[in-house]
Formats: C-alpha cells, sequence, structure tokens
C-alpha cells in the first residue's frame, strides 16, 4: 500500500521522500499518512500526545483513488 500511495502522490505532483522520521520531525509535519493493506490511507491524529494537523481529506481522495 505504501508504493502504491506514493505512486499516486507521485502522478499529482506531490512530494515524495523515502525518509528516515524522528518523533520530533513527525511532530512537526503538516499531515502525518499511515497506510495498511486493510484500511488504505488514514491521517495519523496524534504522536506522543500530541495532536497533529488535519489533513484535508487526502487520504480520502488517496483510498477513492486506489480502493474504487
Amino acid at each position: 500500500m505504501q508504493q502504491a500511495v506514493c505512486g499516486l502522490l507521485a502522478t499529482w505532483g506531490m512530494p515524495v521522500e523515502d525518509a528516515h522520521c524522528t518523533v520530533e520531525s513527525l511532530k512537526g509535519a503538516d499531515s502525518v499518512i499511515v497506510t495498511n493493506a486493510l484500511m488504505g490511507a488514514v491521517p495519523a491524529s496524534d504522536i506522543d500526545g500530541q495532536r497533529l494537523p488535519d489533513e484535508d481529506g487526502l487520504c480520502h481522495r488517496i483510498n477513492e483513488a486506489l480502493l474504487g
């Protein structure tokens, strides 16, 4: 699923980078998307007790494109 999501985002012109992330870098992200084969793409709502920003429906658009 990660590979499919990254490929889709790249075709949509969004930057995709494979990098090691720390908890602190994730806390500072605009959004964090978690992927798995069962649920597709889902937004992380908080990390280590810190609330993350809403992702403006991106996961819904990803899942519609990939899962129908």
